[in-house]
């Protein structure tokens, strides 16, 4: 079979996006490698997204649409997965888009990887900036560049050192190419409660079952940030923190059990120290009872000064957005 007889399963979840739609569904159809499936997801939107998906998906062939009561985005990714004939699956959110010819690229570099990985750019109102995984380009195969990938997956930094902490691997689904069969394995355990930090769980049981990775320089994903999207809402109770904890006890028996434990479990903690850190925000607390330990000590003594700060750290940022805050 040839690379361009391969179907690929492409997996769209939608809810309430009805202004971003259009371009996402668009940017897939007009994808120019075209052996496509794809799958578009309505979550149960109470705006116009269904039936804006309903007209494509009579206009294509190779759009099915489904019309689902409200479940969640894990739900709505399963249901995706369930349905896919494709050898190959990736994901897009309904609100973002992708570059006419990413699938091409990716396709052209599969060879027999399990997971092919791509860059992306965060589209921020403002300004838009490339991202990308902290860990090396280039293929992972031998069982000594997969323990070093693995040794660096949560915490590129790791082994040693935490002052940096970046994943070498960003835990997001989109903007990667997978084996069908590895996804509909790992998303029967997948756990469908998560509404934060959703990815993780999924990236990292898949890139655990992996004997082989290429990570490309491929920069195709736009990743549209909106306030209002879930991945970046605030909620004033314990819903994220309720999240992050269910989500340590998904993976720390995974980790736990695996070959390379004494690394993989110490970057988990890490991480989920991390993620434990933005719980005060992400519950909207006020700036004052956030990060105690790097309040601005004298917001009541400067009134009328010039001040002049030194250093642009994280301490030295968040002292700017106090001094900011307070008007100082």
């Amino acid at each position: 079979m040839t690379k361009e007889q391969i179907l690929l399963t492409v997996i769209v979840t939608v809810y309430n996006v009805e202004a971003y739609i259009n371009q996402c569904i668009e940017s897939v159809m007009n994808q120019t490698y075209q052996n496509l499936q794809i799958i578009l997801i309505d979550d149960g939107s109470v705006d116009d997204s269904g039936n804006i998906c309903d007209t494509y998906a009579d206009k294509d062939e190779r759009i099915q649409i489904v019309h689902k009561k409200n479940a969640g985005l894990i739900a709505a990714r399963r249901q995706g997965v369930e349905m896919a004939k494709g050898d190959l699956i990736s994901f897009v959110d309904g609100d973002d888009w992708i570059d006419p010819d990413m699938y091409q690229q990716l396709m052209e570099r599969r060879d027999s990887f399990d997971l092919i990985i791509s860059q992306w750019y965060r589209e921020e109102e403002q300004r838009v900036r490339r991202a990308y995984n902290k860990i090396a380009l280039g293929p992972y195969t031998t069982e000594d560049e997969m323990n070093f990938l693995l040794d660096h997956l949560v915490n590129a930094s790791a082994p040693g050192g935490k002052m940096d902490f970046q994943s070498g691997i960003v835990a997001n689904v989109w903007s990667k190419l997978y084996k069908a069969a590895i996804v509909k394995d790992v998303f029967e355990e997948v756990n469908e409660d998560l509404i934060y930090v959703e990815d993780v769980e999924f990236t990292y049981k898949y890139i655990l079952r992996c004997k082989s990775i290429l990570i490309t320089d491929i920069c195709g994903y736009h990743y549209r940030i909106r306030k209002a999207s879930l991945a970046h809402a605030v909620r004033q109770d314990c819903a994220y923190l309720r999240n992050v904890c269910a989500l340590y006890e998904a993976l720390l028996p995974v980790f736990s059990c695996h070959p390379k434990h004494e690394s993989l479990v110490p970057q988990l903690q890490y991480k989920f120290s991390v993620l434990l850190e933005k719980t005060p925000a992400r519950m909207g607390f006020p700036l004052e009872a956030q990060n105690r330990n790097a309040v601005f000590p004298f917001l009541n003594l400067l009134d009328g000064k010039r001040i002049a700060l030194y250093g642009a750290g994280k301490i030295g940022r968040n002292y700017v957005q106090q001094i900011r805050q307070f008007a100082i």
